[in-house]
């Protein structure tokens, strides 16, 4: 059975039903911001670039590129969106910023139908373009397939030492340093659910090792992003270790809030320079802003921090089991 397409059909259905409901709504954009389009993209994207090194890289990487134009615009209008219903109703703003976020929000929706327009998402032409492609793939062998992940997956938890190597102690900028390791650290648990079943989490030490424990919360043991799902039968699976995925997944969730912390703090300070402020204003935004470089740092600081005792706790180290 070829497995590997069989994933990314399971992906493309999810995407065509959400798009096709959307293409019937009065706001389609609002459809599929509301109804996750955003996540069967990541698990493409996931896909692409599990399978971009094991055969055929010129497709997925073609896929990849496609997949991540409407995955990106989809973020992008989720942080205007949260950023507009987190600071609507905070009067102590200036009506110009708060008019402001709710036209880059409409200028994000705007983007992603325009993506979706171009990308040929809306008139049903690119998934059965995509299906043409993935069905004429020389698809490798379940235990072949199986070993080759494994090693894919490895080398993307060195990648996260690599990232982390080269990067300054303590972090120096929100994007460049605090995303971009949440990234890379979110694509290890991406990866799982996108292989539909193959991996399974594995209890590896009783009792829990102290080290560990701060880890386990109640909302990260809840997560249903800790909870795998499969379509399939395989003959052998990938067994991660599952205190070390459910202290990645912490992690993922610690950083993700101070990332989204510091770009909200940015957001507001670039719109406060493009903006013509009174006075009341301009004492109003220094009020919000106060403190923004130390708030800033301080954020630097913590993701840092929580870095260094991941590292330290030798989380990915023991992640992957044999």
């Amino acid at each position: 059975m070829k497995f590997g397409y069989l994933r990314f059909v399971k992906q493309m259905d999810n995407i065509g039903a959400i798009l096709e409901k959307a293409s019937r709504s009065d706001d389609p954009v609002e459809y599929v911001y509301k109804n996750d389009l955003r996540t069967p993209f990541f698990m493409v994207e996931g896909l692409c670039r599990l399978y971009q090194d094991l055969h055929n890289g010129k497709t997925f990487k073609k896929m990849l590129e496609q997949a991540k134009l409407v995955e990106d615009a989809l973020g992008m209008y989720d942080f205007y969106v949260v950023l507009d219903k987190e600071l609507s109703a905070d009067a102590a703003l200036p009506e110009v910023i708060r008019t402001q976020i709710v036209r880059k929000r409409e200028a994000a929706a705007q983007h992603v139908n325009e993506v979706l327009a171009s990308g040929d998402w809306w008139n049903g032409r690119r998934l059965p373009e995509w299906n043409k492609k993935l069905r004429t793939l020389k698809w490798l062998k379940e235990a072949e397939e199986r070993q080759a992940l494994v090693e894919v997956y490895r080398s993307e938890i060195r990648k996260v030492y690599s990232f982390i190597g080269k990067a300054p102690f303590p972090f120096e900028d929100i994007e460049e340093h605090v995303h971009e390791l949440r990234r890379k650290l979110r694509w290890l648990s991406i990866y799982c659910h996108a292989l539909d079943g193959m991996v399974k989490l594995k209890e590896t030490a009783d009792p829990v090792p102290e080290k560990f424990r701060k880890y386990l919360t109640d909302k990260v043991l809840a997560s249903p992003f800790n909870q795998f799902t499969g379509s399939y039968k395989y003959e052998k699976l990938i067994c991660l270790d599952k205190t070390g995925f459910m202290a990645l997944s912490w992690m993922i969730a610690t950083i993700g809030e101070l990332k989204d912390d510091g770009l909200t703090l940015h957001a507001i300070h670039e719109l406060a320079q493009t903006v013509e402020l009174d006075k009341a204003g301009r004492k109003a935004v220094a009020t919000f802003l106060a403190d923004y470089d130390s708030r800033n740092a301080t954020i630097l600081e913590l993701a840092t921090e929580y870095t260094m005792h991941f590292l330290a706790d030798n989380v990915l180290y023991t992640l992957l089991l044999p």
